[in-house]
């Protein structure tokens, strides 16, 4: 079996949810006697089809994580000269050098000196 991609399965959702969230939606209203089953956040659904199609509406269109939030909130934890060499161990053992990579390329943060990774923090604070 080949491997199924988001952008598919968020295809087959869709095809689904078109079909069937309005009855759900209407069924779920009737049954827990709700005026607007939209108001009320996924998580506090009663069970029903109504909440398995939103649980899956919430899990395929999830927001990415915020990489560069992360960097931040990772760095402003360490600012001391001497812990610079952890801090960029710690963001690469988290998130990874391609992702460490990537925040750099997307930001366009400029890397002087690639074998000082103080100078690196240096940057990143300046921008």
């Amino acid at each position: 079996m080949s491997k199924i991609t988001l952008k598919q399965a968020r295809k087959a959702y869709e095809g689904l949810n078109y079909n069937w969230e309005r009855d759900e939606e209407r069924h779920y209203c009737e049954t827990y006697d709700v005026d607007d089953a939209n108001d009320i956040p996924t998580s506090e659904l009663k069970e029903h089809d109504y909440k398995n199609l939103r649980v899956l509406g919430d899990f395929l269109y999830q927001e990415k994580p915020d990489y560069q939030k992360q960097v931040k909130e990772i760095l402003f934890e360490y600012i001391s000269e001497k812990d610079r060499e952890e801090v960029f161990n710690r963001i690469i053992t988290e998130i990874g050098v391609k992702k460490w990579n990537d925040i750099f390329m997307k930001y366009n943060w400029i890397i002087e000196d690639t074998n000082f990774y103080g100078h690196v923090i240096k940057k990143i604070f300046l921008k």
